[in-house]
């Protein structure tokens, strides 16, 4: 009988009896929701602006516009010759993004037989505006897809895929301090002190045409002690992160600062849940301990690759 089985989770309780809410939701690929949409949701259900998503960056409504163009297995000559189009980023600095659309032929068994770049895509950084190049003689499809090239950058531009609202939905969840209670299944568990909260996000989620579910969970020995486990998981699993980012000599000062905030939310969400459970949590104290060594740690890296940087800087001296 796994976790899942065990708990107790009903439809009508008791008022006072809940220890939270089991959700899980599926937001699909192929979903496009423009920015004012999602601010609209967020307002009609009371779900706090501060969660909405970053606007979209131009480079990233660049590539994302750019990886539309691949395609794979074009048949050229029935059974014998196809095509693949593929699009290798080249260039990335400060100034533009220079990504090269290659037509690849390839035979029944995909062994390459040719491989040529048939357009230049680029990102004008200052301008945030881009621009498609065909080489002479294209194929007809390559053409096609970059005359509407610009088009398709403006609407990634204004619209979240479903990978950014994915990221999106993540965040608030993050911020209601839920956890993971089969992470296969996407199934968490959120404190009831957050169910006004998770009610709104439910209700953006459907509003996107994407499938969101919840039940309330009896507050039970049994549901306790799957919480305190699947936290303690989650737990150790962040300090792992973290000390894999500690090793990398090659940390860059931003991952030190991600990784440092990480913890930090995590350490909140530590100690709301020793709250609200009131239990013995000497397991976990210890990897909160351990956290805390790390995360100071973290700083130390990041002041130290701040100082560097500064030494380094001619304009500094």
């Amino acid at each position: 009988m796994t976790d899942l089985d065990r708990l107790v989770a009903v439809q009508t309780v008791k008022e006072g009896s809940i220890l939270g809410r089991l959700c899980w939701y599926t937001v699909p690929e192929d979903i496009w929701v423009s920015r004012g949409e999602l601010v609209k949701q967020f307002r009609e259900t009371g779900l706090k602006e501060k969660w909405l998503p970053n606007p979209i960056r131009p480079s990233d409504a660049f590539r994302r516009a750019s990886a539309r163009i691949q395609a794979k297995n074009i048949e050229i000559e029935k059974d014998k010759l196809y095509a693949n189009i593929l699009v290798r980023e080249v260039t990335t600095n400060r100034k533009e993004i220079e990504r090269h659309v290659i037509w690849e032929t390839v035979d029944a068994d995909q062994k390459r037989l040719s491989y040529r770049q048939v357009a230049k895509l680029r990102l004008d950084k200052d301008t945030n505006t881009v621009s498609a190049i065909t080489e002479l003689a294209a194929p007809e499809q390559v053409e096609f897809e970059c005359s509407r090239f610009a088009e398709v950058y403006d609407y990634c531009l204004s619209h979240y895929d479903g990978n950014g609202i994915r990221k999106c939905v993540s965040q608030v969840m993050s911020c209601l301090m839920a956890t993971a209670v089969r992470p296969s299944g996407a199934v968490y568990f959120v404190p009831e002190k957050y169910a006004t909260d998770l009610a709104a996000l439910g209700k953006v989620i459907k509003s996107l045409e994407a499938e969101y579910f919840e039940v309330p969970l009896m507050d039970a020995v049994d549901a306790r002690d799957m919480v305190i486990r699947k936290f303690i998981h989650q737990t150790t699993s962040m300090i792992e992160s973290l000390a894999e980012v500690l090793k990398d000599p090659k940390v860059t000062k931003g991952k030190c600062l991600t990784a440092l905030e990480q913890s930090k939310r995590l350490t909140e969400q530590v100690n709301e849940y020793k709250s609200f459970l009131q239990v013995n949590l000497t397991e976990l104290e210890e990897r909160i301990r351990l956290l805390s060594l790390q995360a100071l740690s973290l700083v130390d890296k990041a002041q130290e690759l701040t100082t560097n940087e500064a030494s380094e800087d001619p304009a500094a001296s």
